[in-house]
């Protein structure tokens, strides 16, 4: 048998429980909740690592054709000099040296960072190890894609992964949101 403390324990669980929705409600427009600047990707922007010795170094997203002046302008960074390198998807830029004079060096992210990010590797840059981080590419499977694109020079589609055996129409559409093939 419940007891009157008890059944007082209830309504006033109860009592909070119903409170609670009504100040999340009223109490969310005096919560600060806006994300960083270039902190949200989309389908129109495209994926940049910076890296160097002062605060610039982070991942950003920025708008497609964007430049390293329009992304330093954006994170107010103060290096002169950088204004038009064009900025591509999974690019890295590391800052040599000081970070006002030093040099500029563009590569591309790992694959390993570029699939933490969402972002596709390419097929015919990766490695055995790079395409055996892809959900449902093993060992032999990774290897006879190598083995494929040594052969023909390099994939112009994704669509020739189909002759590789082991690789069929649903293993492909598994596969091909992990791989791109880039210029």
């Amino acid at each position: 048998m419940i007891s009157h403390s008890q059944i007082r324990g209830i309504i006033a669980l109860s009592l909070l429980l119903a409170v609670i929705p009504f100040f999340r409600f009223y109490c969310s427009p005096l919560i600060d909740d806006q994300s960083p600047v270039l902190s949200k990707s989309g389908e129109n922007t495209v994926t940049v690592e910076l890296l160097s010795d002062h605060r610039l170094s982070g991942i950003y997203f920025v708008e497609q054709g964007a430049t390293l002046q329009d992304l330093l302008r954006q994170i107010n960074a103060k290096v002169e000099g950088k204004d038009h390198v064009p900025l591509h998807n999974a690019m890295t830029i590391r800052f040599s040296g000081n970070g006002h004079s030093g040099d500029v060096i563009a590569g591309n992210m790992t694959p390993a960072k570029r699939l933490a990010l969402g972002l596709p590797i390419d097929v015919n840059r990766a490695t055995c190890e790079d395409l055996m981080m892809i959900p449902g590419i093993g060992e032999t499977l990774a290897q006879k894609i190598v083995s494929r694109r040594t052969d023909i020079g390099r994939f112009v589609k994704l669509e020739e992964l189909l002759e590789i055996a082991g690789i069929k129409e649903k293993k492909l559409s598994q596969i091909s949101p992990y791989l791109c093939i880039e210029n």
